[in-house]
């Protein structure tokens, strides 16, 4: 019998209103699945949202999970607003990797998986990936990501509801305070780099730029990016 995206926010519903109330939210009207909260200079605002292609009989369905923060009237803040979603907040905090494996049990769990339906697609020039079904990621979980999760039954909604109800009020610390790890804060200055880079008009300034990234920067994975980002400016200047 297949499970509705009703019927998950139902059992999300259920199992994080309480935790929700007692931290001063109330559901949000025009989503799916949210609350939100007054704070200073506005309202935070937490959203479940299912996939659109809805629930498949071998497969499930996914969700995932978004942060947002509007400006409220008057409010001498710059920009009227921001969010995040789940996968890229907790970028280099064991949480990520906690959302992994939990994730993998259920990718496992499901009935695509156990009648061997996964199919990998291979084609000249591209990297292998999944057209059908889901994989589990073998990977330890530490640069953020567009995070989906999956479920397929009442008992994985309620799993996951139980889940973040522990988990939420500690989710919601990072974006209400912008709390970042180590390789998160590095996200941020690769961030403020590449918008000094395509808001230069010349190519110098912009190897300038990219360089002197270099030349300070000890996370790994961004060094590499820009790495690729400077070969590929000094190729558009030969």
């Amino acid at each position: 019998m297949a499970f509705t995206s009703r019927e998950f926010y139902r059992e999300i519903k259920t199992g994080l209103e309480t935790v929700m109330k007692e931290n001063g939210f109330r559901t949000a009207r025009g989503m799916p699945l949210g609350w939100t909260r007054s704070v200073d200079g506005g309202s935070s605002t937490v959203m479940f949202q299912c996939e659109k292609w809805g629930w498949d009989p071998s497969w499930g369905s996914r969700f995932t999970v978004e942060f947002g923060f509007e400006s409220g009237p008057g409010s001498s803040t710059a920009s009227r607003g921001h969010g995040e979603r789940l996968g890229y907040l907790l970028e280099g905090f064991e949480e990520l990797d906690e959302l992994r494996i939990r994730n993998n049990k259920v990718i496992e769990s499901l009935p695509g998986t156990n009648k061997g339906l996964l199919a990998i697609t291979t084609a000249p020039g591209f990297a292998p990936f999944v057209s059908t079904g889901y994989m589990v990621d073998a990977e330890r979980a530490v640069i953020g990501r567009d995070l989906w999760l999956n479920y397929f039954s009442k008992e994985d909604a309620r799993a996951w509801a139980e889940y973040f109800k522990v988990k939420m009020l500690f989710f919601l610390d990072l974006f209400e305070t912008g709390k970042r790890s180590e390789i998160g804060l590095a996200r941020v200055r690769y961030n403020e780099l590449m918008s000094e880079v395509q808001r230069s008009a010349e190519l110098n300034e912009k190897k300038r730029l990219l360089r002197e990234f270099l030349s300070r920067e000890t996370s790994t994975p961004f060094r590499s990016e820009v790495e690729k980002w400077l070969a590929f400016v000094d190729g558009e200047s030969h």
